[in-house]
């Protein structure tokens, strides 16, 4: 238990002094830790699906969500700005979108 402790607080010091030292700004740097953690966030989840259904409907739902993402994930729109919203009030009265109004 304290040699698997120890293991991960080096494996972190060591990503820590690694991205510290070769990786340069903080977007570079988000993009790398994101990564990792993305890995093993994959590695937590898949490995016991695995176990749990070893079997062609295992195959056959990831192939589902495989298709569904390539189908869908360029239909986002990325860089789009958020459109502001209106609201109108039960008398009949419109707000303007949060954050136009004028501090007076």
């Amino acid at each position: 238990m304290i040699l698997t402790i120890l293991g991960e607080l080096v494996f972190m010091a060591l990503v820590v002094v690694i991205i510290l030292h070769f990786v340069n700004g903080t977007k570079a740097r988000s993009m790398v830790v994101g990564t990792i953690c993305l890995v093993f966030y994959v590695i937590m989840y898949a490995a016991p699906l695995a176990v749990m259904i070893p079997n062609a409907l295992g195959t056959l739902s990831g192939l589902v969500q495989l298709i569904l993402f390539a189908t869908y994930y360029r239909t986002t729109k990325w860089d789009e700005e958020p459109k502001p919203v209106e609201f109108e009030l039960e008398d009949g009265t419109h707000l303007p979108p949060a954050g136009t109004l004028n501090a007076a």
